[in-house]
């Protein structure tokens, strides 16, 4: 059996958990036994239902969709107020805000995606 055979249990949010040496150091050596024997790890999730997986989606996605609006407001703003000499580097800062926060918005889908995708495992 390979390390990368060693399937990841969905309660287990242990970067990289199957890796030897940067891995979880139970669950490469065998003696995760089951969910019990890992409720005491820093890095144990309880198992979660389907309906607050979704409902962790909505808020997340909620809570950067208010976050990029906000800097939409404001680049519209700055656009209407080109008097400022400090306007082209504002409006260049929050371009890149605003690229950030949709990095971040793709980042939570994933981790979402990823987080549904191993509840479906066990």
């Amino acid at each position: 059996m390979h390390l990368a055979d060693i399937e990841i249990p969905n309660w287990c949010d242990y970067p990289n958990a199957n890796e030897f040496i940067w891995g979880c150091w139970s669950l490469t050596r065998g003696m995760v036994t089951g969910e019990p024997y890992c409720k005491e790890c820093t890095e144990y999730k309880p198992r979660r239902s389907m309906e607050e997986l979704v409902q962790e989606l909505i808020s997340k996605l909620s809570d950067t969709r208010m976050s990029i609006d906000n800097i939409n407001q404001a680049i519209i703003n700055a656009a209407k107020d080109n008097n400022s000499p400090y306007h082209d580097g504002f409006l260049m800062g929050l371009l890149v805000l605003h690229k950030s926060h949709c990095e971040t918005l793709m980042k939570q889908l994933h981790d979402v995606k990823e987080s549904i995708a191993r509840s479906f495992i066990s």
